[in-house]
């Protein structure tokens, strides 16, 4: 059984990792990613020692839900948020200990921790696993996975101390409760012997526009952890974004010269396309393309009778019912939006609940 471990650090009860100005708050909007996969990979291929932090448990309630990771390499550097940012600075010492030792370690901050120092605001206990990552078949079959994007579960054998992976099904890809096990301490240091992880595909987002609203849209998209498509003919060839906390380019710029060059093999179930041209032309064809495809997410832009004149034509060139009901318009949930700022993050917020597997109907 894999034990709890205190004061790995030197720390007396009296004492913890974190600075005595640090206080819980954001670590910053730059240093956030949610998917770390990319950056292992990176750190891996750089020879990196890595520390892979998961958030097993939470007893109470917790701003990140139960399977949250960080990573923690060799110089101290780290992405990911498994708190508020209460805890992040003493995991970081504590992971560093662990690629001293290279042994497995259990921590549990807030309720029941032998961190009397470190509380959480909401009263509540997080359980969080530090493993050393060393390259090996596993992560050649996790990075396969991750490239053909296909969902994959990481599961740890807390007893043997090992890692696996195996396939997940679809009823298994979105965990059914944030909150997580809500075990004691004692609970999760008895009786949890093991944790899977679910990695999906870093949602896709294809957007095809061009004006202010395409403008803002591209730039709020920018600050999620997804990859982001943006199309337009006004774009130079090759002309890419790159997010140096992940140290892997987040967005892509695509000329589009013409609805022939609308590339529908990008899209997939984990995906969601965006059209923001008012532009027919564009639109129909880019649609027909767009649903010979399991795309999860259409959105339009446009007026009420827009769309209407949109599932027309379509409805003229042959297009179901069924495939006119996948494409959403007017795009965006109603916030009351009238600049183009506006429009656009009422667009992002409608691609964020359908990613969240929230329907229209929950918002």
């Amino acid at each position: 059984m894999l034990q709890f471990v205190a004061n790995q650090s030197g720390l007396n009860q009296k004492e913890s990792a974190i600075p005595s100005e640090s206080s819980c708050s954001s670590s910053g909007v730059s240093s956030f990613v949610d998917d770390i996969r990319p950056t292992l990979f990176s750190w891996l291929n750089q020879g990196l020692k890595t520390a892979l932090l998961t958030l097993i448990n939470v007893e109470g309630s917790s701003p990140r839900g139960v399977g949250s990771q960080m990573l923690v390499n060799e110089k101290g550097a780290s992405v990911g948020l498994l708190s508020g940012g209460c805890v992040e600075s003493a995991l970081v010492s504590e992971a560093l200990e662990t690629l001293k030792s290279k042994q497995w370690k259990l921590i549990r901050y807030g309720r029941d921790s032998d961190y009397f120092d470190v509380q959480l605001p909401c009263g509540s206990g997080i359980d969080v696993l530090i493993t050393p990552i060393e390259s090996s078949h596993w992560i050649d079959d996790l990075t396969r996975f991750t490239v053909q994007r296909e969902p994959i579960a990481l599961n740890f054998d807390l007893k043997v101390k090992t890692f696996s992976l195996a396939p997940v099904s679809e009823a298994d890809y979105y965990p059914k409760n944030h909150r997580g096990n809500q075990f004691t301490r004692a609970q999760v240091e008895s009786d949890l012997t093991s944790f899977s992880k679910v990695y999906l595909p870093k949602h896709r987002i294809l957007s095809v526009g061009q004006g202010a609203v395409f403008d803002f849209f591209i730039a709020l998209s920018q600050s999620f952890d997804i990859e982001l498509f943006a199309c337009s003919s006004r774009f130079k060839e090759g002309q890419q974004s790159e997010r140096n906390t992940s140290e892997v380019v987040h967005t892509q710029f695509l000329n589009m010269k013409s609805p022939k060059s609308f590339d529908a093999s990008l899209l997939d179930r984990f995906s969601t396309l965006v059209l923001l041209s008012h532009d027919h032309d564009w639109d129909i064809p880019i649609l027909k393309a767009a649903l010979k495809t399991p795309v999860a997410h259409i959105a339009a832009l446009g007026s009420k009778s827009t769309h209407q004149q949109r599932l027309a034509l379509l409805a003229m060139d042959g297009v179901s019912i069924e495939d006119q009901a996948r494409v959403k318009g007017p795009a965006g949930i109603n916030i009351g939006g009238k600049t183009p700022p506006e429009i656009a993050l009422s667009v992002l917020s409608e691609v964020v609940a359908y990613k969240n597997q929230q329907t229209p109907d929950n918002y």
